[in-house]
């Protein structure tokens, strides 16, 4: 998630290759996620306040998000707060930084309708991502929606949207290749945008 004032840097990922494109890019990671090899979990509220209090402090420079498709619907209310919370602090002092979540799709409840995060989307400096996770070697359509800070560019991601046939999605993607998952372009694309949008943000900074 972000990363410390200085040389080190880290972010959010969930499976996939983001890490280490990151680390490619000269990014010192730090997962934020049950599912790593060392475990974070932020409904702790103990885990939570450490990590929020170095948000807070502006010590990370780079944060990216992405909250769990599906999680109960208590632990989803807390993980919606607190990434809210955590994105706003990283908007108040211009940081790069990005959330991504599966498309509202009408049927499901979506991280996209809640209060917090429709405020957020409504601030300045703020721009919305639509794409399909298909065009990017996702087994299923996957459509995703991004919310990022306007320095951080996805143009050549927006809009893009399946183009294969009928029936290129119908068998069930495989394991290695969930909704939720980051296949490896999609790991690049992220990984560019927040370096160069990191880059873009310390060079106006020297500017002032």
């Amino acid at each position: 998630m972000g990363g410390k004032a200085g040389d080190k840097q880290c972010a959010e990922a969930l499976g996939g290759d983001l890490p280490n494109w990151l680390a490619h890019y000269g990014f010192m990671v730090c997962i934020v996620d049950l599912k790593a090899e060392k475990g974070t979990d932020v409904i702790d509220e103990a885990i939570f306040g450490f990590i929020e209090k170095d948000v807070v402090a502006g010590s990370f420079e780079v944060i990216w998000c992405s909250t769990p498709a599906k999680a109960p619907d208590k632990e989803a209310k807390v993980l919606t707060d607190r990434t809210h919370d955590v994105l706003a602090a990283a908007w108040d002092q211009h940081r790069t930084w990005g959330l991504e979540n599966p498309a509202a799709d009408g049927d499901n409840p979506s991280l996209w309708e809640a209060p917090l995060i429709r405020r957020l989307a409504q601030l300045d400096r703020v721009v919305t991502v639509n794409f399909d996770r298909c065009r990017l070697g996702h087994a299923t359509r996957g459509p995703t929606q991004l919310l990022v800070a306007d320095h951080v560019n996805f143009l050549d991601l927006h809009g893009l949207t399946c183009n294969h046939s009928v029936n290129a999605h119908k068998e069930k993607a495989s394991p290695t290749k969930q909704r939720g998952e980051y296949t490896p372009h999609l790991s690049q694309v992220v990984a560019n945008a927040l370096y160069q949008g990191y880059r873009l943000q310390s060079f106006e900074k020297e500017d002032l």
